[in-house]
Parts: structure tokens; sequence; C-alpha cells
């Protein structure tokens, strides 16, 4: 069975394309529907408005473990496209990546839709075909209980997309 590398969800929102992207391209936001991320950490100077190669720091957590990822922001279209690379991973309160490669790719599309905008999220797993790739993957059942990452990833974006919903909704 060939490798799923990439997972999309989709919900549409009632509210207009503009809003939606400055709230989720404000990496800081995500906590508040992500059931794993727990914030972000940005530059001295950045406000949370992304612009192309913006880096940030986002917190996770999942069970007893914690982690943080550096992203670099690749799309920062307002209204339409808002993506990340994760490049970096640290574990506990490290200062530095300990893990420096590439790991994923997230992003955000917004189109207009009958009621509104289709959000959709993307996740695409960019973890090289090295020897640490492939020693990667083979761990990623070990690290989601028994799952693989892609029905992790559908599973989270669902709760993810559906608390943004609920909460741009009532706005």
């Amino acid at each position: 069975m060939a490798r799923i590398t990439t997972v999309s969800e989709s919900v549409v929102i009632a509210a207009d394309a503009v809003t939606l992207y400055n709230t989720v391209s404000d990496p800081r936001n995500m906590a508040r529907w992500s059931p794993e991320n727990t914030g972000a950490s940005l530059r001295a100077g950045d406000d949370g408005a992304a612009y192309l190669g913006m880096d940030f720091w986002g917190h996770n957590k999942r069970g007893i473990m914690s982690w943080a990822t550096q992203c670099i922001v690749t799309a920062a279209d307002s209204g339409q496209k808002f993506a990340f690379q994760v490049k970096g991973q640290r574990m506990g309160g490290r200062e530095k990546a300990r893990l420096a490669f590439d790991i994923a790719r997230w992003e955000y599309t917004f189109e207009a839709a009958d009621g509104g905008t289709k959000v959709t999220e993307t996740w695409i797993d960019t973890r090289s075909s090295s020897l640490f790739g492939r020693s990667s993957r083979m761990g990623d059942r070990l690290f989601i209980a028994g799952s693989t990452f892609p029905d992790h990833h559908r599973r989270n974006m669902r709760i993810t997309l559906d608390k943004l919903k609920a909460e741009a909704e009532a706005s």
C-alpha cells in the first residue's frame, strides 16, 4: 500500500475570506482550535500578521509528550492562502531545533462558497526518503497510539475546523 503523504479537510464557514485568513494566519490563534497545538512564539517585533518568510515556533502537546516546531511561512496571500513549512523540532525546553529537517507543510486555503467561505486545511508530509525519514515514519504509530499520521491529522483537522467554524460563526 502506498504511503499517504497528503491529507485535507474542509468546512464552509459563514464569514468572509479575509476575516478568516487574518484569524488563521496568526499562529498564536491555533491553540484555540487544535487538539495538539498549545500556542506559538513569534520573533520580537512580529505582531502575528503573517508575511512571507516569517518564522515562529509552534508549541504542541500530545499526552505526556510536548515539543516545539520551527516553522517558516511559505504563503501569505490575504483571503486566499496561508502556508508554512515545519523545518525543525525540539523536545522539552531546548532553545534550538534539535532535529533540523523538513517535516511537514501545512496549508490553509480560502474560497468563496455558498453560505460563506470554504476553508481547507492540508497537511503534507515532507520528510525525505532518507534513513532518518524512513525510521521516523516507522515510529509514527508509536507516537500516535497505533494510528497512522494521515488518520491522526485527519481527525485533528476535523476538530480544528469545526472549532474554527463555531468560533467564527458565534462572532
